[in-house]
């Protein structure tokens, strides 16, 4: 049973078990390492798995500050230059992935494949109509902004 989700940019929904969702993000975490400006977003992609103290069973778990931290994340709620980075972090993963197997992760290299042919279906034209500190508003969808480097100028109306 699914219980981790990433929504994609044009608002699908990749679904995979909690221990995949885990893994693709550390695959992220350890890929934004060696790119330009990827550190932020490496920190903060860290707070969304547990650590190896954390409850790593289920949809959901407790973080160090006693948060609930729920296995999904809306990739529309990144900046666009996050968003990128993301994608660029989980290209490189998917490459090690395939060279290295389960030197590299004990993901499924199936899991990987799927998520990229997702994305690859998907486009990356999230318009955002207004916005406020917290979220965006775009055509289709009220998101959340998630994750660094948001900045929030209230225009004058």
């Amino acid at each position: 049973m699914a219980k981790g989700f990433i929504t994609l940019e044009n608002g699908e929904n990749f679904s995979v078990r909690w221990t995949g969702y885990d893994e693709i993000l550390r695959i992220a975490i350890k890929e934004l390492f060696f790119l330009d400006n990827g550190y932020k977003l490496s920190e903060w992609l860290k707070t969304r798995v547990p650590d190896e103290n954390g409850d790593e069973s289920g949809v959901a778990f407790w973080n160090e500050s006693n948060e609930m931290i729920f296995r999904d994340i809306d990739l529309r709620g990144l900046t666009k230059p996050n968003r990128q980075l993301f994608w660029e972090a989980i290209e490189n993963g998917a490459a090690k992935l395939s060279e290295f197997g389960e030197q590299y992760s004990m993901l499924n290299p199936i899991v990987m494949h799927d998520l990229m042919k997702m994305h690859q279906a998907s486009k990356d034209n999230v318009e955002i109509i207004d916005e406020d500190a917290k979220y965006i508003i775009t055509k289709n969808d009220f998101i959340e902004k998630v994750g660094p480097d948001w900045l929030y100028i209230k225009s004058d109306e």
